[in-house]
């Protein structure tokens, strides 16, 4: 089966293999209290796109670019880094943010598994 995605560079891209839902649970700390459900199962996460650019006034068309770009999976767990972020307070521009993350993909530099296994560690810090 193709993968419909925009050109970019080969790299190690499947960055999705290193991402699971217990890590964007223990990630997403105000997501996971907001909207627990989204993380009972892959299904729930994947059609969440629409709630949560909602729930940080992202664009739907900025989301759908991420779709083109990153392909599903990798894009819905952009988004929710976007929400995440907007929540506290981190991000100021949503849709800025979530346009940066899909240009560092085009680039070959974006790691989405390494941000997300930073803010999980610095969770359990917090929480320890």
């Amino acid at each position: 089966m193709q993968i419909n995605r925009e050109m970019r560079p080969t790299e190690p891209d499947d960055d999705i293999i290193n991402i699971s839902l217990p890590l964007l649970r223990s990630a997403f700390v105000h997501l996971s209290e907001m909207v627990p459900e989204l993380f009972d199962h892959w299904a729930a996460f994947r059609s969440s796109g629409g709630l949560l650019c909602r729930l940080c006034y992202v664009n739907p068309q900025v989301y759908q670019e991420a779709v083109k770009v990153l392909g599903q999976d990798l894009a819905i767990a952009a988004l929710a880094l976007t929400a995440e972020r907007s929540a506290n307070g981190s991000v100021s521009n949503p849709g800025g943010y979530l346009r940066e993350l899909v240009n560092r993909s085009r680039k070959g530099t974006l790691r989405l598994s390494q941000s997300l296994l930073g803010m999980a560690a610095s969770t359990q810090k917090v929480h320890s």
